[in-house]
């Protein structure tokens, strides 16, 4: 039987687990998350296809990242379009901690989409987009 509230706690936990994976600097863990095809186009335009190039990545890029740089992800919204298929929007954040304070020093915003698969009960990253957000004036009388 289907669940969709199982299914946008799953969903949700996704991003969890995104950032505990990034946090770690565990580049498998990363993967992982990653059907096997699926696919990460970066803001910059960088393209990564199949789980294999995306840990690659990360195993390369994970050591050059300050050790107190974080990911955080911010603002899920699922839409599940059929009971095996999701899109997850949501924002992406890049900081790091100012000395032993809370205080935040962003380094990177970003805006994600993901689409994510049901396979054999787990849901996947089938493709990640990010994206730079546009910033855009107020309409006038506002």
């Amino acid at each position: 039987m289907y669940h969709e509230g199982n299914d946008e706690k799953a969903l949700n936990n996704l991003t969890t687990r995104i950032d505990a994976a990034w946090n770690n600097r565990d580049p498998k863990a990363f993967s992982d998350l990653f059907e096997e095809s699926g696919d990460f186009i970066f803001h910059d335009g960088l393209i990564l296809r199949g789980r294999t190039a995306i840990e690659k990545y990360y195993q390369e890029k994970f050591p050059l990242i300050r050790k107190r740089e974080r990911h955080a992800t911010r603002g899920d919204h699922v839409r599940l379009v059929r009971p095996d298929i999701a899109i997850l929007d949501f924002e992406v954040e890049l900081f790091s901690y100012v000395g032993n304070s809370r205080e935040k020093d962003t380094r990177l915003k970003l805006l994600c989409t993901i689409v994510a698969i049901k396979e054999s009960g787990q849901w996947l990253i089938s493709a990640i987009r990010l994206m730079v957000p546009k910033k855009r004036d107020s309409p006038k009388g506002r």
